[in-house]
């Protein structure tokens, strides 16, 4: 299994005794990672939660610019053309960790997630009048493979084996850019709360004489922005992934085998793991390999639990792991679209 990239929660349940002045609830939102970052916190002080929301933002910020593709000076940009010819060491040890914890997922998953798919992303993203041509596809498969990655953390290097390679680290950022700003839960003065980042969360600690988080996702289809799925957690990260319109100019998700937009028996994708950047890679992995392979990829895993809309022979049905009974509820259109089918039959049984 991967290695988490940061384990931010803790195993202390804050009790707010008699006697206690009453936690103060903020929340915030702002523009983030061409999505949107929201903040709902519970701390000791109105001090306290200001400190708390400007840790998020510079946290959140600073992984921004690390992987902001559209920065030609960036490391990332560096690492992508100077990887190509040798060893390059990369400087910044965050950049390092998502590129490693990618790498790590890409090897768990079998492929099924893959950082290296950057020409492909590019390519879909540049076509015009729909999906690219075959004979295109073909040769940006061609510079496309997690294995041939050579990376050494003892001195922080990486290096493409095969030409014309590069990272597309998309797939683990947002969720990383939670953890990092997670971090700011731990210091004293905080008793718990939500990060949001799109289709990315973490839930820290306890909101008071609660059991968890009701952490509500969107259905990530974009076919609505209400409430589609809650989930109770506690210092753990979500991730949702979903299949749009193969016909979109750039899909969300694809496949790293084919080139071509995930078409697995997985509709939408949902992952809760230990931290949102392993959630986030692992939601992904989930809707290109399709439920039988993602079964097998969570048996392995352990402490990753998911949520699948799959296609079933009288449409669609959840699949979802038993750990997650009585933590799930369905939005009125979910159990519409699923007639009320869910099956607890995933990995973990419990955690």
């Amino acid at each position: 299994m991967p290695r988490a990239t940061l384990i931010v929660g803790v195993s202390t349940l804050v009790l707010l005794g008699t006697g206690c002045p009453d936690p103060v609830h903020r929340s915030s939102g702002w523009a983030a990672m061409g999505d949107r970052a929201e903040a709902e916190i519970y701390t000791i002080t109105e001090r306290d939660a200001d400190l708390a929301l400007e840790e998020f933002r510079e946290a959140i910020e600073k992984v921004e610019a690390l992987v902001d593709p559209g920065d030609a000076d960036g490391e990332l940009a560096r690492l992508n053309v100077e990887a190509g010819a040798g060893h390059y060491r990369v400087e910044d040890r965050d950049l390092f960790r998502m590129a490693l914890l990618a790498l790590d997922w890409a090897r768990a998953s079998r492929g099924a997630f893959d950082p290296t798919v950057a020409p492909l992303t590019a390519l879909w993203r540049d076509s015009t009048g729909g999906a690219p041509d075959a004979a295109a596809i073909e040769a940006a498969l061609g510079r496309v493979g997690w294995a041939e990655v050579a990376i050494a953390e003892e001195v922080r290097t990486v290096h493409f084996l095969a030409p014309g390679m590069s990272l597309d680290l998309g797939g683990v950022s947002k969720g990383f850019a939670l953890d990092a700003a997670a971090r700011a839960f731990t210091r004293t003065g905080n008793h718990g709360g939500v990060l949001r980042l799109g289709g990315n969360a973490y839930a820290w600690g306890w909101p008071p004489d609660e059991l968890g988080h009701w952490v509500e996702l969107a259905d990530p289809r974009g076919t609505a922005t209400d409430d589609w799925l809650g989930l109770l957690v506690a210092n753990r990260g979500i991730a949702s992934s979903g299949v749009r319109d193969a016909g979109a100019a750039c899909p969300v998700v694809l496949d790293p085998a084919t080139g071509r937009p995930a078409a697995s028996d997985v509709l939408v994708a949902v992952a809760v793991a230990d931290s949102a950047a392993d959630a986030d890679a692992v939601a992904t992995a989930l809707l290109v390999a399709g439920s039988h392979r993602g079964a097998d990829l969570l048996t392995r895993s352990r402490r990753v639990e998911a949520v699948l809309l799959v296609r079933g022979d009288r449409g669609p049905e959840l699949l979802a792991s038993g750990s997650l009974e009585e933590r799930l509820r369905f939005a009125p259109g979910l159990t519409a679209e699923t007639e009320g089918r869910v099956r607890y039959l995933l990995p973990p049984a419990k955690l």
